[in-house]
Order: C-alpha cells, then sequence, then structure tokens
C-alpha cells in the first residue's frame, strides 16, 4: 500500500461531540503510518451528498445512529444488499452471500442469530469497502443492581431490557 494517494471528501459536520474535521485528520494520522496519505477535502454536508450520491468519493466519512439495538439497520446501510445506501456508492456488485445470511438474520432468534450475525459481519469485513469507527467516549452508569444495561454505538438504551436484582 506504500505510496498511496486518495481522496478523502468528507461533510464538515460536528454530531453529538465528533468533530469530522478531528475525526479524518486521526484517521489521516493513521492511515500515514502505513503510507497511505490522504488528502482531505472538507466541504458543506449539501455539496457533500452530491458528491456520494454521483460519481462517489475514494474516502468518506458519514455518521449514521439506528433507531434500535439490533443490528439490521447497519446491514441495510452499509452491507452490500439489494437497496442498501452503501450499495450504490460502492459501485460494488451485491454480495449473494450477504444477502443470503441477512434473510437468514431477519428469520433467526436467539443463539442462531447471534452467530448468523458474526457470520454476516465478517462478510461485511471481507468487503473493505466499510471501517466503522465508534466514539469512545460513551459512559454508560448504573447502579450495581440494574441488570439489562449493555453498550450500544448509537447510545440506545432498550428500556424494556432493563431490570433490577
Amino acid at each position: 500500500v506504500d505510496g498511496l494517494t486518495l481522496n478523502a471528501t468528507y461533510p464538515t459536520i460536528n454530531v453529538y461531540g465528533v468533530d469530522f474535521d478531528t475525526m479524518m485528520a486521526k484517521v489521516q494520522q493513521d492511515l500515514s503510518e502505513i503510507g497511505v496519505e490522504l488528502e482531505l477535502e472538507p466541504v458543506e454536508i449539501a455539496q457533500w451528498a452530491e458528491l456520494v450520491e454521483s460519481d462517489g468519493i475514494p474516502v468518506t466519512a458519514v455518521y449514521f445512529a439506528p433507531d434500535h439495538i439490533d443490528a439490521s439497520q447497519y446491514v441495510q446501510y452499509f452491507g452490500l444488499i439489494e437497496g442498501s445506501s452503501w450499495l450504490g456508492r460502492s459501485g460494488a456488485e451485491p454480495n449473494p452471500e450477504e444477502q443470503q445470511l441477512f434473510a437468514d438474520v431477519l428469520a433467526a432468534s436467539g443463539k442462531e442469530k447471534t452467530d448468523l450475525y458474526n457470520q454476516l459481519g465478517q462478510a461485511m469485513i471481507d468487503d473493505l469497502i466499510i471501517l466503522p469507527l465508534v466514539n469512545p467516549g460513551l459512559v454508560l452508569a448504573s447502579a450495581s443492581d440494574i441488570t439489562g444495561v449493555r453498550y450500544s454505538a448509537c447510545c440506545n438504551l432498550e428500556l424494556g431490557g432493563l431490570g433490577i436484582g
């Protein structure tokens, strides 16, 4: 990869305390350690939306937060499946393995669903298109007798899953 230079056009936004200029500077710094140079190009969100939906952008950033805890919306947005936002933006072909795993996940529950999500997640990693970044500053605090509190990258707390004891 040494000597690779890529344009990184991204929206100049700050979402939930994450400043995209700062985040992309960190990504640029980290990638430079392996010989990949990012040419940062911050633009207004409207311009970014036009660019990402037209010819695409080699490297970009987007904020994503699902409406609920289940990972299905993440797959629907970033997976290489029919109808996903990122399928069109990536220029890639649909991934039939991901499509089938997603259908299987939606029909499953319990440990089977977890195992299928692990397979689906690995398939998405293998696509080499999406690099998820999460905000490490999230802190969830609760009393020691509260059960069901779990980390979610979207900061949603599933109230129906909380308990005492």
